[in-house]
């Protein structure tokens, strides 16, 4: 792991020099994607929540992916809008409170254990799955509580905005260092691009 060592602000992680950050992005767009292929499919037609299957454990990975993003991304350098000079930002503070006014809130919710409220505890592997002897008040709560779960699982779409830095955090450094641009010539792509949409 390479670290930017600042005064004040040690162990900060530097996207531009760490090995493993380009390893680690490639891991999050993979997360993001079963998230945004998942998701909706299993929110529209799936009654997934009850118990323990393989993809509830597939979705437990990507929540776990998704909390360790949220612990890097208080450890990781960020570079400024081109507008404002387009800097790497090594300052702890800075870099928490830039990811508290953006992202932390969505990402926070994304890896809330909702699921906790739909489980069965009593048949977590759906063991009695033939047996038909629950009352119907039971049924009518945990069907009222996996829609509302169900709904709340959908925040984790939100997510999916986020590739959208880490794809530019790339192409970023691609036209920067390796074409030489310019930033007047990324603003002038830029409002060339708004103009055509």
């Amino acid at each position: 792991v390479t670290l930017a060592m600042q005064d004040d602000d040690k162990c900060i992680i530097d996207p531009q020099r760490s090995r493993w950050t380009k390893q680690w992005d490639i891991l999050m767009l993979l997360a993001l994607a079963f998230t945004a292929v998942v998701t909706p499919v299993e929110v529209a037609f799936l009654d997934e929540g009850e118990y323990i299957t393989p993809l509830w454990v597939w979705n437990r990975v990507v929540d776990l992916i998704f909390l360790l993003d949220m612990l890097i991304t208080f450890n990781m350098a960020y570079q400024e809008e081109p507008d404002i000079g387009g800097h790497w930002v090594f300052s702890r503070r800075r870099i928490a409170i830039r990811y508290l006014c953006t992202w932390f809130v969505i990402d926070l919710f994304s890896v809330l254990p909702f699921f906790l409220i739909t489980l069965r505890y009593d048949d977590l592997f759906n063991a009695n799955a033939s047996d038909d002897s629950n009352n119907v008040g039971a049924m009518t709560r945990a069907t009222v509580l996996f829609r509302v779960v169900k709904l709340l699982r959908m925040l984790k779409l939100a997510r999916i905005f986020k590739a959208t830095q880490v794809i530019e955090r790339h192409i970023l450094d691609v036209v920067l260092t390796k074409w030489e641009w310019t930033y007047s010539q990324l603003k002038a792509i830029k409002l060339i691009a708004w103009l055509i949409l």
